[in-house]
């Protein structure tokens, strides 16, 4: 039998998948989709936000927006770390992530228009520590 922690994670995580997808689904439809109350929905949703594995919610328009992947190598003995955070002091990066193989950084940015982009990219390559970048502008996303 499983404890009631791994099915309260299991919960959570699945919880967290769903928000992912739609950050403005109602407590009663979440609790619906979950099999558990409207009042847990809550409990586990502020027990997310102060622990920090929410950060946000946000709202995003899909006609407006478009975002690209962006490659990044850092220059040997810069700190990648230091690196990640300059990028997430940056409200245009998302899912800043350490990575291994070819580049040291994934990044997502998000913008208006393809000039919006590049000018945000090139800011990305004027960080001190970064010795070269490389970008997938977004064409269609399937999920």
């Amino acid at each position: 039998m499983r404890r009631k922690e791994e099915i309260k994670q299991e919960i959570m995580e699945k919880l967290l998948e769903l928000l992912e997808k739609n950050s403005r689904e109602k407590n009663k439809s979440l609790a619906k989709k979950l099999n558990i109350s409207e009042k847990t929905v809550k409990r586990y949703v502020n027990y997310l936000v102060k622990s920090g594995k929410i950060k946000s919610f946000t709202i995003i328009r899909s006609s407006s927006y478009l975002e690209a992947y962006v490659n990044i190598n850092v220059i040997k003995g810069t700190s990648t770390s230091q690196v990640c955070k300059q990028l997430s002091s940056m409200n245009y990066c998302r899912d800043i992530s350490e990575v291994s193989g070819e580049y040291d950084i994934l990044c997502r940015v998000t913008g208006t228009s393809i000039e919006d982009l590049n000018s945000k990219i090139d800011e990305i390559r004027n960080i001190k520590g970064i010795e070269r970048t490389r970008s997938f502008i977004v064409l269609r996303k399937w999920n």
